[in-house]
């Protein structure tokens, strides 16, 4: 197993835009916007029968859960701390505790739990998501990561060139994709030094997995992503009533506020994020609006 830093899931997401990945993206995406339900109550199908065997299989009766609705409501909310023991278990050694196998490696969280980071471990079915996300090209044609870090490195290249602008240097450069903070503070700063408009796409990531995607084709507004829910099945707590079920993704509210919580192919099941997201509705699509 190696260890792995969260940068890396994050650099390897954002590149993504770079490469024919960005056709799956669209022909996925596009396919399946508006009908976000029907992905997952598939995607539980798929992951229970990929779980089967496991520790955390049996230990939350996942044999009685028949399907998604079921899943949401009766399968609890659990912290990093309910599978800190089956992660210790992994790493001794004792495989099959949340998934079946060895293993790919062992992800870093920038995160903390009680002053420690959060390890998490990353299955060869979760691993894949994130590898058809790296890029292949040579030709730069798009630049990704946190903000301020594109912004310093924007800087960095030109002075290295001695270019005025980076257009100038890589000419078909169109987009920049980005994570963990707003572009908004940036983006007319970068088009100077790009030399031209480009487009920006967020992307909201994190160490259990990728989040959401911001589509500008599909929706105008700035900041709102869509879930992928081919690949991660969630849930939803409103924040204003914390003591309720959890919601599933067609339970919510255009406008209201709700915590996050994920099931991955990792084994993390009904894992409370603790992100916040605001509910946007367009067309009785759902969308996530950081």
């Amino acid at each position: 197993m190696k260890p792995i830093n969260t940068a890396f899931l994050t650099k390897t997401l954002l590149n993504f835009i770079a490469n024919p990945y960005l056709n799956y993206i669209k022909k996925n995406i596009y396919k399946t916007f508006g009908d976000n339900l029907k992905q997952q109550q598939l995607l539980f199908k798929k992951m229970k029968l990929f779980l089967k065997g496991t520790q955390i299989y049996n230990d939350l009766n996942l044999s009685e859960i028949k399907n998604y609705h079921q899943f949401i409501k009766k399968i609890p909310l659990n912290s990093y701390d309910f599978y800190e023991n089956y992660i210790n278990k992994t790493i001794e050694g004792d495989y099959n505790q949340l998934f079946k196998g060895k293993p790919k490696y062992l992800v870093y969280s920038s995160g903390t739990t009680q002053g420690k980071s959060k390890m998490i471990p990353c299955s060869q079915k979760m691993f894949d998501y994130f590898l058809k996300m790296q890029t292949k090209n040579i030709n730069i044609r798009a630049l990704g990561g946190i903000p301020c870090q594109v912004y310093n490195a924007v800087n960095e290249f030109l002075k290295l060139s001695g270019k005025k602008n980076l257009n100038e240097i890589w000419p078909d450069l169109s987009l920049i994709a980005y994570s963990g903070t707003s572009i908004e503070n940036y983006e007319y700063q970068l088009n100077e030094k790009i030399g031209k408009q480009i487009k920006y796409l967020g992307v909201y990531n994190a160490t259990e997995g990728p989040i959401a995607i911001e589509i500008p084709d599909l929706i105008k507004n700035k900041h709102v992503f869509t879930p992928f829910c081919d690949l991660l099945i969630y849930s939803f707590t409103d924040i204003n009533n914390k003591n309720s079920l959890p919601l599933e993704i067609d339970e919510l509210k255009e406008g209201n506020e709700y915590s996050i919580n994920i099931s991955t192919m990792s084994g993390l099941l009904q894992y409370e994020m603790k992100d916040c997201i605001k509910n946007k509705n367009y067309n009785n699509k759902t969308d996530i609006n950081i």
